[in-house]
């Protein structure tokens, strides 16, 4: 089988899932997005699957052209779309009855300023769109309407939590998981320095995720949750991320990519 892995050819699992795809036989490629090159009147998409492991407009549009033409892609672009916009996985996820924290989005700060006694602090404030592993906490109002933001100013109540995130991965139905200090806590200049240790993973995280899977059309992905009420609150969803802290995921990945490519 001939796949693509439209990605940065330096992230180290995209070398892991590529050497995985070689040692069982079959022929991948690496596609950056800036060697992406469309000419409608004359298609040439010779791979028998698209995967995109990047986030960039070119990517989207030739994925949909894929599978405007019958070849296989992961993920589907409808669902790449929605998970990278945080505002839309909102909408997804609450008329789903996914638990999730108190958001608020708007355009204008002035919108807000009318809130000084009625809005809850801490607050978390992240980008809307993308995952870009960026996050801030502002302690009270002044810090809030102080922000520099650009377009949309998108921000959560603060969950009480240990200091540790739960970033939880999926490939299919194969569920992974590992906690890492907060970026709210401990940053790092590399994340490949980030420290990742696995967690155990219950039956309810297994049924969250699978949920969350099917409800964005997501078959690679991630969620990031913490424990909340005896249950988890659902703070993020992330099409295919970097995995990292998964020993299984390169090989998981090839396996998934291989068989999607056959059907």
């Amino acid at each position: 089988m001939k796949i693509a892995l439209v990605a940065n050819r330096d992230h180290p699992q995209v070398r892991k899932i590529i050497n995985e795809i070689k040692k069982m036989g079959h022929n991948p490629a690496i596609i950056h997005p800036h060697q992406i090159f469309v000419d409608y009147n004359n298609l040439n998409m010779d791979y028998d699957l698209y995967a995109v492991k990047v986030n960039s407009y070119s990517s989207l549009h030739a994925i949909m052209i894929a599978e405007e033409n019958g070849i296989p892609t992961v993920n589907k672009c409808d669902a790449i779309r929605i998970s990278q916009d945080k505002i839309f996985c909102d909408i997804l996820l609450r008329k789903h009855n996914i638990p999730i924290p108190h958001t608020y989005f708007t355009e204008h700060i002035d919108s807000v300023k009318d809130l000084r006694n009625k809005l809850k602090f801490p607050m978390v404030i992240k980008p809307y769109n993308g995952s870009k592993n960026v996050v801030y906490k502002v302690k009270d109002f002044d810090e809030l309407v102080d922000f520099n933001f650009d377009k949309l100013l998108y921000f959560q109540n603060f969950i009480q939590n240990d200091g540790y995130d739960r970033k939880i991965y999926c490939v299919g139905d194969e569920v992974f998981g590992v906690k890492r200090i907060s970026p709210l806590i401990k940053t790092y200049e590399n994340k490949a320095d980030e420290e990742r240790t696995p967690m155990e993973i219950n039956d309810e995280i297994i049924d969250l995720t699978l949920k969350v899977g099917k409800i964005f059309g997501l078959e690679i992905f991630g969620i990031d949750i913490l424990p909340y009420k005896d249950s988890y609150v659902v703070l993020d969803v992330n099409d295919f991320p970097g995995f990292r802290g998964v020993k299984e995921a390169g090989k998981a990945i090839a396996r998934y990519l291989i068989d999607a490519a056959k059907k």
